[in-house]
């Protein structure tokens, strides 16, 4: 189930069939979180310890990543898309490696691009390809 809001509606839509007597749970943290955040907002909230899952990136990763995006944000902002681009470039191809790491299904290389955490990565990348004229 996905959901969005607008005012005072929200509007969930299904991605199987929900029926009668279903249980049906939602998340109150962004789902772009990283874990050190989820982690923080469980404790303080609900003083719960959230475990790290397969799709979590390091975090020595999401930080360089993040710092990059920003530069490349701030360029972008200037206008200057060719720069935004080929600070993200090397960047996508280290993700792009990793993601195809062998490893056993435990191993987190071969999962890292599914961070949801990665995400602002990946727009800022696509903007700046697309501001490029790639």
């Amino acid at each position: 189930v996905s959901g969005s809001g607008v005012e005072h509606t929200i509007q969930f839509r299904a991605i199987r069939e929900i029926r009668p007597g279903d249980e049906l749970l939602d998340n109150y943290i962004d789902p772009r979180s990283s874990h050190a955040e989820r982690a923080r907002l469980m404790q303080q909230q609900h003083g719960i310890m959230e475990p790290r899952d397969l799709l979590d990136a390091p975090a020595t990763l999401l930080s360089d990543v993040q710092r990059v995006t920003s530069q490349a944000l701030s360029a972008l902002t200037r206008g200057e898309a060719d720069a935004a681009f080929f600070q993200l470039y090397p960047w996508w191809e280290t993700l792009g490696k990793r993601n195809r790491a062998g490893g056993s299904p435990t191993h987190l290389a071969p999962l890292v691009l599914r961070d949801p955490a990665l995400a602002e990565f990946f727009e800022v990348f696509a903007q700046a390809a697309k501001a490029a004229g790639l």
